[in-house]
């Protein structure tokens, strides 16, 4: 009698260990990419300029949509900043400077001078830092008059938006303070930003929105490349990284300033925008 031939046996499947899942497969850094570096307008302004001429061919769809938002957003930017340093034509604005730049150095320190003890001697060593972290660097008081403003708002409110404003209050004092603000409101008045200038209705008034529209829609812009970077498909990752490359460049530019330090009294002349692409 012939027998038919046992089927073959299949042998069982061996689950991947969760181990071998997670090392595979290599990812795309995107630590140098995202969150997008602090920015002052002429820095913003920059970035989405050389972000334009850096866009790759062939970009998907959604890259090209949003590199032409982004282009409106730094053209209305550039209008924005060029009728604010029109300003300094017209009206010296020296004396509100070294005012804003006393105040911001003297609330940095006093809140930096809590850094100095250590925790076991010091309780409230912790927040001190935390604030810190925000506020620190006078390298923003050698910016121009206008982006100088800028950047302290900009930090002011991340203060405010995190719930730190009453503990800025209670470590460097409240007096100290209320002079940031008090100069801070002054040097925004005296170049039209906080309240129209009477004698010039016509300039666009601008609190900030063009800053914070366009650094938005770098992030946006930035967030339709990343992806094109796809996980172990390392051949997809240099596409992205000469996209995105002004990114880099603009970190170490700012890095290369924060070396410089700050003076405290003289005022910073007023800066074609030109110098603030690096």
């Amino acid at each position: 009698m012939i027998q038919s031939p046992r089927p073959a046996t299949q042998k069982p499947a061996v689950a991947e260990k969760p181990s071998d899942i997670l090392s595979r497969p290599e990812r795309f850094d995107r630590t140098p990419y995202e969150p997008l570096p602090v920015m002052d307008l002429g820095d913003a302004i920059a970035l989405a300029t050389a972000l334009n001429s850096a866009k790759p061919g062939g970009a998907t769809p959604a890259v090209t949509e949003e590199a032409a938002r982004m282009i409106v957003a730094r053209d209305r930017a550039q209008t924005v900043l060029q009728s604010h340093l029109a300003v300094f034509k017209v009206e010296d604005l020296r004396p509100f400077d070294v005012s804003m730049d006393r105040a911001w150095a003297t609330l940095v320190r006093r809140v930096g001078d809590h850094t100095e003890v250590s925790a076991e001697r010091n309780e409230n060593a912790a927040r001190a830092a935390e604030i810190y972290e925000v506020i620190k660097g006078v390298t923003i008081l050698k910016l121009d008059y206008f982006n100088e403003h800028t950047q302290i708002t900009a930090r002011l409110g991340l203060l405010e938006k995190n719930s730190m404003l009453s503990d800025v209050r209670e470590l460097a004092g409240g007096v100290f303070l209320d002079n940031a603000l008090f100069c801070l409101g002054e040097y925004g008045r005296a170049q039209g930003i906080t309240v129209a200038k009477p004698d010039d209705p016509s300039r666009p008034r601008d609190r900030g929105e063009a800053r914070l529209a366009l650094v938005d829609q770098l992030g946006e812009y930035v967030a339709q490349l990343l992806p094109l970077a796809r996980a172990g498909r390392s051949d997809t990752w240099e596409f992205v990284r000469k996209a995105l490359m002004p990114i880099v460049d603009l970190r170490a530019r700012q890095a290369a300033r924060a070396k410089t330090v700050a003076p405290l009294n003289p005022a910073a002349p007023p800066a074609d925008p030109t110098t603030l692409i690096g």
